[in-house]
């Protein structure tokens, strides 16, 4: 790709007749120069070109954005604040400076110095809709959940239309075992957003976990008509798997589940989990195994984390019982 920039920068000179043109080539060229520096992880070159950019185009958010993760990278925590404030300021429905920060931090295994942002941010009385969002995540990963519960609740009142923040107050509840209130958050998600694979999924999962016999089979229902409106979407494949896991239908669940050990490493941490579960339900130890780790250790969203720990619980029974009584 450099070879690509540097035969167009030598083109240049051809169009000295046309300044608006050059001017707008050479903004490609920086752009991309500044992309390559990014990808090679050459920060202070990045931020060379990303400053210049970032001086130059209208819409300058995005440059900013990236100015702020470069200088996070270089260890320069202060000039990152700066640079996600500058991109904020250009977009008010961005997520605040600080919640930019926190997840950069948390993601880099320092949680303290995430909370220290994330209390920042918590405090601000006019935080907008992607600010709460992200605290509420954010609070939520880190088993904050006294914290988490009351927030996200404030937000869902002040943003009643955001079905991520409906959605967020169901997995809140879900980890507090408050079943009944999960479903009906995330039914709230799915009738603002019909189009939201999340939410539609989240939805099945919940009703295949009633005693209703009916609900189950609203679950069932969703969850294939999810699969055929995302044939794409891997969760979408193994959500059915386990819901038909789940019915007794072996075969069926089988065909959906098998094609996800291929791309193993892919996949999300519910997924996973589904998957380990009914491997370690045919004695596959080993291969579950992988995947529990797998799940537990993401830094993502985890609504099944509890039941993957106990699931490992019991791997490390059974992984007992073997070397006492060996085959």
């Amino acid at each position: 790709p450099e070879a690509c920039f540097d035969k167009a920068r030598g083109l240049m000179d051809n169009i000295k007749d046309n300044p608006a043109r050059q001017e707008r080539l050479k903004s490609r060229l920086i752009a991309g120069y500044a992309s390559i520096a990014e990808r090679r992880g050459d920060w202070a070159q990045a931020i060379k070109l990303l400053t210049y950019l970032a001086g130059r185009e209208k819409d300058s958010t995005g440059y900013f954005q990236r100015l702020g993760l470069a200088y996070y990278r270089q260890g320069n925590e202060d000039a990152a604040y700066a640079s996600y404030q500058k991109a904020q300021a250009k977009n008010k429905d961005m997520a605040d400076a600080r919640v930019m920060l926190a997840q950069l931090l948390r993601a880099d295994g320092k949680p303290d110095n995430a909370m220290r942002y994330i209390d920042e941010a918590m405090r601000a009385s006019n935080a907008n809709q992607q600010t709460r969002i992200g605290v509420g995540l954010l609070l939520t990963l880190s088993d904050k959940l006294d914290k988490a519960g009351p927030y996200v609740e404030a937000a869902r009142e002040a943003f009643p239309s955001s079905p991520d923040l409906q959605i967020l107050s169901g997995v809140i509840a879900r980890y507090q075992r408050d079943y009944k209130k999960a479903l009906e958050r995330f039914e709230a998600a799915q009738r603002l957003d019909p189009n939201n694979f999340t939410a539609s999924n989240l939805v099945a999962l919940a009703q295949v976990n009633s005693s209703d016999p009916d609900e189950k089979n609203k679950g069932l229902a969703l969850a294939q008509e999810n699969l055929r409106r995302n044939p794409q979407n891997r969760d979408a494949h193994i959500a059915l798997g386990w819901i038909y896991y789940q019915f007794g239908r072996m075969e069926e669940a089988q065909k959906l589940i098998d094609p996800a050990l291929r791309g193993a490493a892919n996949l999300s941490p519910d997924s996973s989990y589904f998957v380990a579960k009914i491997l370690y339900d045919q004695q596959r130890f080993d291969n579950a195994q992988q995947l529990l780790e797998q799940a537990l250790n993401s830094p993502n969203l985890f609504i099944y984390r509890e039941e993957a720990k106990a699931l490992m619980g019991n791997l490390d029974i059974e992984r007992l019982r073997q070397s006492v009584n060996p085959k």
